[in-house]
């Protein structure tokens, strides 16, 4: 009567012939010259596999060193090209220098023709506003002298006297006159007030009162000097 092995009689048994083969003997029946040729087959193989992977590595290096200097080329190329045109370019340009001397000798001159400027409408602005109550301009003259602050005056050194005006007007009284000096004196850039004359003008019948018409001057300094074109470096 056959023996019938549970599962896991038969894995067990399965287990034990196979620990039983492992534990047997091995017995290489090859003759030694053919593993001795078997070894070398594979000692030039992974010698052969390591001469490929050294020729891709050096090839890979190869195409980069080369694309490398491709790059460079295209810049040296460019950089070649941009010169040539500048080059090429420069007559150009070749007036610039000239245009540029003489747009300084211009500003030169222009600088030495307005060296006497004066905002005469900033200047009678401010003045207008210093006008005491009680007198009224009737004239004024002004009288520029040319080339007197030619000497390099400044807001901060004043040198010489640029113009001079004489005003003409109306006032109430004497007292009225001296504020108007006063306020003349008080002027940035005015210097010598003086007052030339002063004439009473009696009242009329229709009872207005009397008037007094006065003629004053004063000098203007290099500090009302405008400087809008003074040069660089002055």
């Amino acid at each position: 009567m056959p023996t019938t092995l549970s599962p896991i009689e038969s894995v067990r048994s399965s287990a034990l012939d196979a620990a039983a083969f492992r534990s047997l003997p091995r017995v290489d029946l090859l003759p030694p010259h053919v593993l001795a040729a078997e070894r070398r087959r594979r000692v030039q193989l992974a010698l052969a596999a390591t001469s490929v992977l050294t020729l891709l590595a050096l090839l890979g290096l190869h195409l980069v060193a080369a694309h490398g200097r491709d790059q460079e080329r295209g810049r040296l190329a460019a950089a070649q090209a941009a010169g040539a045109e500048v080059v090429s370019r420069q007559h150009e340009y070749a007036a610039v220098p000239l245009v540029l001397q003489q747009a300084r000798a211009a500003e030169v001159r222009l600088s030495a023709v307005m060296a006497d400027e004066v905002r005469w409408s900033t200047v009678l602005d401010q003045l207008t506003r210093r006008v005491p109550s009680g007198v009224w301009l009737t004239s004024l003259t002004v009288s520029p002298q040319q080339g007197a602050a030619a000497g390099g005056a400044t807001s901060a050194t004043p040198v010489g006297t640029v113009a001079s005006i004489q005003f003409i007007g109306t006032a109430v009284s004497y007292d009225a006159i001296s504020r108007w000096l006063v306020a003349l004196s008080e002027q940035p850039g005015f210097t010598g007030v003086g007052l030339s004359s002063a004439t009473e003008v009696p009242g009329d019948a229709s009872g207005s009162p009397a008037t007094y018409t006065f003629t004053s001057s004063v000098s203007v300094t290099g500090e009302a000097l405008s400087h809008r074109f003074d040069t660089k470096g002055k």
